[in-house]
């Protein structure tokens, strides 16, 4: 059976890893022929590419430039255009600023007598951490106890009111 199976093995052509008589690998050796052969190639490859460059400069300078013919009318708009955005700029800077004179005025003088009012988180957090009037009862009524069960839910505040 190992005579019928050998005969069906194909055998490899691949001699890189052998040895040459001097002990050296011949996959070394080609890999040099190879190397030596691509840096002879260098000094050419990049002469080409140098060539490539300066035809590719000289087709765009040798291109024709396209020239646009624009009319009077609007070259002369184009050239007025900064002028009347800055005018029109100062216009509304002058009119913003004669209106708003007025009402800075106003502002500036504070009312003495009156408080700051607060912000509106403020006045949420305060709302959060003071007690309903349920729960100040409860807590007066159970001020000899230290721990609070109070989570906050409906479920404890029956609990609570339960053990009170």
């Amino acid at each position: 059976m190992l005579r019928a199976i050998g005969a069906q093995i194909e055998k490899t052509t691949n001699r890189e890893a052998c040895r040459d008589l001097s002990g050296r690998r011949l996959r070394d050796i080609n890999e040099e022929k190879r190397l030596r052969k691509w840096l002879e190639g260098q000094e050419e490859r990049e002469r080409e590419a140098a060539e490539r460059k300066q035809k590719k400069i000289e087709r765009l300078i040798a291109e024709p430039k396209i020239e646009i013919n624009l009319s009077p009318v609007y070259e002369k708009e184009r050239q007025e255009l900064p002028e009347r955005v800055s005018a029109a700029v100062d216009a509304g800077w002058q009119a913003a600023g004669s209106s708003n004179e007025g009402k800075r005025k106003s502002e500036e003088v504070p009312a003495k007598g009156k408080k700051k009012p607060k912000l509106w988180i403020d006045a949420d957090l305060s709302d959060c951490s003071s007690l309903s009037e349920d729960e100040e009862e409860e807590v007066k009524s159970t001020a000899g106890q230290t721990v609070s069960t109070d989570s906050g839910n409906e479920s404890d505040r029956g609990s609570i009111s339960n053990k009170a």
